[in-house]
């Protein structure tokens, strides 16, 4: 994490530009890197931004459902351990998704990486963790219990739907397509910008210089 955000770091430039009056300068920061935009309308981009919100959204509130019932599975060490380490993948997956949600249409290189490997390796992490759970609780309850208590079924029941939801998310991402862009253009037109500035300031003294010169 610290080496990317170094890289993102080095991918932005520093510009000066001086004031119209030549009294204080502005340092602007203006990103030289790739852009990433998704092969779509802004409108498309948006309804699946939200698709992917509310997928995540309803799998937290399912995963913490599961977890608040009070089942013998849910006080087990064998099930709970991979069942609240599942928290770890969700938690990345619902990380990534904001992130995207607040991205703009063009995303720096920096920001889609964060946001590509949070979504893709939560959903990795959250399905196999959850997986797991599912087939120790289903064991679990063969063999200290004999049988399936209604409440039990619904517990097997949200996992397998966390997984389901997992699923989803990892396709729905993997099918949205990115042009990548250089974003170098910009930097150049900001130079030219400043140099504009600058040439216009060193005018404006001149002549001012020269004015008040012939007044005295």
């Amino acid at each position: 994490m610290g080496k990317r955000f170094q890289m993102g770091v080095q991918e932005y430039e520093r510009v000066v530009q001086p004031s119209q009056d030549g009294k204080k300068a502005r340092t602007t920061y203006v990103y030289k890197g790739e852009l990433y935009h998704p092969k779509m309308s802004k409108q498309a981009s948006l309804k699946i931004k939200w698709l992917l919100f509310l997928l995540a959204l309803c799998q937290c509130i399912v995963y913490m459902s599961v977890l608040a019932i009070p089942v013998p599975s849910n006080s087990a060490r064998m099930v709970m351990l991979p069942a609240g380490l599942g928290i770890i993948g969700i938690g990345c997956t619902a990380y990534g998704v904001l992130n995207y949600i607040f991205a703009k249409h063009d995303i720096p290189n920096w920001e889609f990486r964060t946001i590509h490997i949070t979504i893709t390796c939560g959903t990795y992490v959250t399905i196999a963790l959850l997986c797991i759970a599912l087939i120790v609780d289903i064991w679990y309850q063969l063999t200290h219990q004999g049988t399936f208590d209604r409440l039990e079924l619904v517990v097997g029941a949200g996992y397998l739907l966390c997984i389901v939801i997992s699923i989803l998310i990892n396709r729905r991402w993997d099918r949205i397509k990115m042009d990548v862009s250089k974003a170098s253009k910009e930097v150049v037109q900001k130079r030219d910008e400043t140099e504009l500035i600058q040439k216009e300031v060193e005018n404006s003294c001149f002549g001012k210089g020269i004015m008040d010169s012939r007044d005295d």
